[in-house]
């Protein structure tokens, strides 16, 4: 065996054990609470939450990285905003301009 079919079986080698050491799927005993469906899945995301209008897109975007639980029966989506990102929109909550228009 050459040099370069040695590295090949390593990086083989080591996919392999990254597949079998992953833990398994975290059971959930919980129901989408549209539907009651049992059918739901996680996704980590990624959010730019921003406050709405024209006026205030000079306000700094929080961004924000839950785990989204979303139900693959009728599309309803769950999630949290973790604390420190959930206090950055607390505390702009008073300096936005709300719009007139509806």
């Amino acid at each position: 065996m050459n040099d370069n079919e040695a590295h090949i079986q390593f990086i083989l080698s080591r996919i392999n054990r990254t597949r079998t050491q992953r833990p398994e799927p975290r059971l959930r005993e919980i129901a989408c609470q549209r539907c009651s469906s049992d059918n739901l899945r996680s996704f980590d995301t990624e959010m730019n939450i921003h406050f709405p209008g024209y006026e205030n897109l000079t306000m700094p975007t929080v961004w924000v990285f839950p785990e989204v639980m979303v139900c693959l029966d009728c599309g309803y989506a769950d999630f949290s905003i973790p604390e420190p990102e959930l206090q950055k929109l607390a505390d702009n909550d008073g300096h936005w301009v709300r719009s007139n228009v509806a």
